[in-house]
């Protein structure tokens, strides 16, 4: 299969703060064609092309005896999203091209045999810039992590379709831990799974204590640990960053390095993990203080704002139903490299408690996309 590379400026406004940023990315196009499917009326082509946009209408002259004569220039209307001069946009940053590009394509010629429409690929080096193509319509979708998606809701640039369910679920939550002789009160009840305070009475006890996080950019294990925080107006020495949700149980078992911990929670405990088997007893000397709920989805594919909403449905579907199959979850869980189960309808409603938690922190959620 051809490849073509092409460097674009796309700019990208965020509506609560004003600014404008300049876009310089490297899109690799992968042109995918329908076998056989019906297609619209335009002829598809197998081999990348230089697509051009249609011929603008003549020039209109408008006269007026009162005014001189003025002269308007129709906006050129694009072609019909799907066809080969306006082909469906999957917008990837890649993290291993080998394993992820082979299953992309895969991906999207299983969807151009089920709607007809036409595919490309097109790579970026930053999810910035990534949104920036969402946000000048020349990506059509894209795989979203929660801050990713937040901040793309949040600036008017795309919208949720399908939610990733893996290992079970499709939203996972925190949880803060402590040695069990720390001296610090626990407000988790292990058999019951619920919590007898707030975030605010829970964390209150660890004012200028110093935590254990798994590294900066987890969002589980730091990010909204640390916003719970915040917004609760709790100060905490220097964290120490053990790189893993294991690595946090060990230090709190050890001792001496941290006073308190957060882990991802709710899809499994990392107290039992294999890694912990010679903590036999890491289950009765860490112990959980309190736990979120299931506020932190799973890995989604949101849709730009700007596209065909009857194209954009087709396609969630055709996604679903490849899901829905042994092969379709093989190559989407290389795609993405995350555990994909299924794939399920979704709505900005999951992402509601996250979103208002990481906003009262006053976190700045652009150091973050791509998490």
């Amino acid at each position: 299969m051809d490849q073509s590379i092409m460097r674009s400026h796309q700019p990208l406004v965020s509506r609560k703060h004003p600014m404008v940023f300049l876009l310089v990315s490297m899109i690799l196009l992968v042109s995918l064609t329908a076998c056989g499917a019906p297609v619209p009326t335009e002829e598809l082509a197998l081999t990348p092309q230089v697509y051009v946009s249609p011929t603008p209408s003549p020039t209109a002259t408008l006269e007026n005896t009162a005014t001189p004569t003025q002269q308007f220039t129709p906006t050129p209307i694009p072609p019909p999203l799907g066809l080969a001069s306006n082909p469906v946009v999957l917008g990837i940053v890649y993290s291993d091209q080998a394993v992820q590009e082979p299953a992309a394509i895969e991906f999207l010629q299983y969807l151009a045999d089920q709607t007809g429409y036409v595919f490309k690929i097109s790579v970026f080096e930053n999810t910035f810039d990534l949104l920036a193509g969402m946000d000048a319509g020349t990506v059509t979708f894209a795989f979203m992590q929660p801050i990713t998606y937040i901040y793309a809701h949040n600036n008017d640039v795309a919208t949720v379709k399908l939610i990733t369910r893996s290992f079970g679920v499709t939203a996972f939550g925190t949880q803060i831990l402590a040695k069990a002789d720390s001296g610090f009160a626990a407000y988790y009840n292990e058999e019951t799974e619920k919590n007898s305070a707030d975030a605010g009475s829970a964390l209150n006890q660890f004012y200028g204590k110093r935590p254990c996080f798994v590294d900066e950019t987890s969002l589980s294990g730091a990010i909204l640990p640390f916003s719970l925080l915040a917004q609760n107006a709790v100060e905490y020495s220097e964290p120490v960053y053990v790189h893993s949700n294991t690595a946090v149980i060990r230090a709190l078992y050890i001792g001496g390095v941290c006073d308190f911990g957060a882990t991802y929670a709710i899809t499994s405990d990392p107290r039992t993990s294999s890694d912990l088997e010679d903590l036999g007893d890491a289950m009765e000397k860490v112990v959980v203080v309190w736990r979120s709920d299931a506020i932190i989805p799973t890995l989604n594919i949101s849709f730009t704002n700007k596209s065909n909403p009857e194209v954009t449905a087709n396609v969630a579907k055709s996604i679903q139903e490849f899901s829905n199959q042994e092969t379709g979850i093989t190559v989407l869980t290389s795609l993405t490299g995350t555990q994909v189960e299924a794939m399920e309808t979704a709505s900005d409603a999951l992402y509601t408690s996250l979103s208002q938690i990481l906003e009262g922190s006053g976190i700045d959620l652009l150091p973050y996309l791509g998490y």
